[in-house]
């Protein structure tokens, strides 16, 4: 059974490769609602895979009474437009992307916030981080209250860098 909260989807081809993904991620408690994910590789599309795990994912969603899915697709997919506007998705809204180029060679003025970042001491201060954490996030929604050993496991994944976690200290 799945979580719809905590869902996530691997598909792999018969020879063990990775050639779809889904995930579903809460989005909000009211209306409740739940964004979905859905990755193929191009070489798998249009087999049913990606229906199955969308299928799949708003099955369960149903079942726990969830009132709206969200997806985000990319305007040069038009392909995935097509797909999501298959399985009943409607246009919500439209991003505008944008960037902001840099081109003064003038410093920029420091501003003194009396704030010293530092490297946080992943040996001895574990407790301060979930601390931190649970104060600012206590109220979230689908917050999960943080301890010691919910850390110690995070840096137990191979994909987790420790040296890029920083405290700021106001002095």
């Amino acid at each position: 059974t799945m979580n719809l909260h905590h869902d996530s989807v691997l598909v792999r081809s018969s020879d063990g490769k990775l050639i779809a993904s889904g995930m579903t991620i809460p989005h909000s408690e009211s209306p409740l609602s739940t964004h979905v994910m859905i990755q193929v590789h191009p070489e798998h599309r249009r087999q049913g895979i990606g229906s199955n795990i969308l299928k799949h994912f708003l099955r369960n969603g149903r079942n726990q009474n969830n009132e709206e899915f969200c997806c985000r697709v990319f305007n040069f997919r038009p392909y995935s437009i097509a797909f999501a506007m298959k399985c009943g998705f409607e246009h919500s809204h439209t991003w505008i992307k944008m960037k902001f180029r840099n081109n003064s060679r003038t410093q920029s003025s420091r501003l003194s916030w009396n704030l010293k970042v530092r490297v946080l001491d992943v040996e001895t201060e574990l407790g301060l981080w979930a601390d931190l954490q649970n104060r600012i996030f206590a109220g979230s929604p689908m917050y999960e209250y943080m301890t010691v050993e919910k850390l110690k496991d995070l840096f137990n994944n191979i994909h987790f860098d420790p040296s890029l976690i920083f405290v700021g200290e106001v002095l």
